[in-house]
């Protein structure tokens, strides 16, 4: 036997040195005897392999099942083992100077050994490992040992494509994107396109990553410190959150529940500053709203230096909630009650409206101390993420033609939903959010608080179906 191997050695190594130089119709003939040899020991090998498979998978089988199925007569043969190991070598070995590919017969082989395995095998364990017996490397055979770089390695658990980022474990189910939303449209949300099945587009949590990556350099970012289920979040999970704010300066609140002021400002760092809010304008709800303010801020130890504004409702007049004096008498009553109770605040005081409000009502421009307005490009309808930077930059000017004024404008809320419905030309996308931030950011990063953190699950879908999914953050964890 040692005899034959090292011919058949000798004739392998002889074959590939020289096969260039070898006649085409000599070439040709060996090729077709080989191939004959290689589908008669297949029949010998399927034989020998499936019932070993079978016994060696099961888990449950005693040991004298196995030793019984090994020695059977009709794979008994010592010969007929040799000739099968040589014929998967010879076929591996004509596919790899051919050019064609033994995927398909791996994967068939693969394929029959799982359909004839008991449910109670473990699953995950390579192809290549688990039928390593009956097979010889190229390598092997001619120079008696596995090469380094080639040598089939085992897993014990299902592989996953990587995407080039270090992920927590859990990340897919606390980070992520829903599977649905990943196949969205292009990043120029020119037309709808959904990815392919085993595509190039990234994970969901990729996608997160470079959201996030992309929104680093913004002013600030709006942050809610609910559940998914709208409960509140313990202080170590705002702890959490906030942590992975470090690069924004500003963070901004909608309103004073939760003790979310006091957990905000017992983690973030000294650079860092709170934009309050006080989502109702009626007198009871703003001096409820001042009194937990003044109790937490000056409860830590930044004191009132870590607020750098207070506001007073949300949207009231795009929503037809309020009018302007509304909010007017609103303004007056936060700014009395911070001069008499709270006298070391030194920050502004504003009302939060829509950029479209402000301009149809200029009187908001006139009662903030600057301008704060929302304004989200996804909602004009007739603009494409890319475009999303010097959209948002005229309808600033817009603005500032409009109120006549020279106050400063910050955007307090801005961004890109990642799924729900089209709206004109803007598609809701992970890839149009990356490409809308990124846009908004390279003009404007200075004036503007990017919306939002993590998805609102607790929220109502809306008109559009785009309320909850706005993070950039992607899912929160709880």
């Amino acid at each position: 036997m040692m005899m034959f191997q090292d011919l058949i050695r000798i004739f392998i190594f002889i074959y590939c040195v020289s096969g260039a130089a070898i006649l085409p119709h000599v070439r040709n003939d060996i090729d077709k005897r080989l191939i004959q040899y290689v589908t008669e020991v297949k029949t010998v090998q399927a034989a020998a392999s499936t019932p070993t498979a079978v016994a060696a998978g099961n888990q449950n089988t005693p040991a004298n099942t196995v030793q019984t199925t090994a020695t059977s007569p009709s794979v008994s043969s010592s010969s007929e083992q040799s000739s099968s190991g040589f014929g998967s070598f010879f076929a591996n070995l004509l596919n790899s100077m051919r050019g064609s590919s033994s995927s398909q017969s791996s994967q068939s082989n693969q394929g029959t050994t799982a359909a004839n395995t008991p449910s109670t095998q473990p699953t995950g364990t390579s192809a290549s490992s688990s039928d390593s017996g009956s097979k010889f490397d190229l390598w092997d055979l001619l120079f008696g040992h596995s090469s380094s770089g080639s040598s089939p390695q085992s897993s014990t658990g299902t592989q996953e494509p990587d995407s080039g980022i270090s992920l927590p474990t859990s990340a897919t189910d606390t980070m992520g994107y829903s599977s649905s939303s990943v196949s969205a449209t292009s990043a120029t949300g020119s037309s709808p396109s959904s990815s392919p099945s085993g595509g190039d587009d990234p994970s969901p949590n990729a996608y997160v990553q470079k959201s996030i990556s992309s929104a680093r350099g913004a002013k600030g970012i709006t942050y809610s410190p609910y559940k998914k289920d709208y409960s509140c979040k313990s202080a170590s999970e705002v702890a959490y959150d906030i942590k992975r704010l470090s690069g924004f300066e500003l963070i901004r609140l909608y309103s004073t529940d939760c003790n979310a002021i006091e957990n905000i400002l017992s983690t973030m760092t000294y650079s860092q500053k709170l934009f309050l809010g006080i989502y109702e304008i009626d007198q009871q709800t703003i001096v409820n709203g001042l009194s937990t303010i003044k109790r937490e801020v000056e409860g830590s130890s930044r004191g009132w230096s870590a607020v750098h504004t207070i506001s007073v409702g949300n949207e009231r007049v795009n929503d037809g909630k309020s009018t302007v004096q509304d909010l007017a008498t609103a303004l007056k009553t936060t700014r009395a009650w911070l001069k008499q109770y709270a006298p070391n605040y030194n920050g502004y005081v504003v009302t939060v409206d829509t950029l479209v409000a402000a301009v149809g009502h200029t009187g908001i421009c006139e009662i903030s101390d600057y301008i704060a307005v929302n304004c989200h490009p996804y909602w004009d309808g007739g603009v494409y993420p890319q475009n999303s930077g010097s959209w948002l930059q005229q309808q600033i000017k817009n603005l500032q033609n409009a109120c006549g004024t020279s106050k400063p404008i910050l955007i307090t809320e801005t961004g890109w939903p990642t799924k729900g419905d089209t709206n004109g030309v803007s598609v809701p996308s992970p890839q149009n959010q990356i490409a809308a931030i990124r846009s908004i950011n390279s003009v404007l990063s200075s004036k503007v608080l990017m919306f939002t953190m993590y998805n609102d699950y607790w929220k109502n879908p809306g008109s559009k179906n785009v309320e909850q999914d706005w993070g950039i953050f992607g899912n929160p964890q709880v």
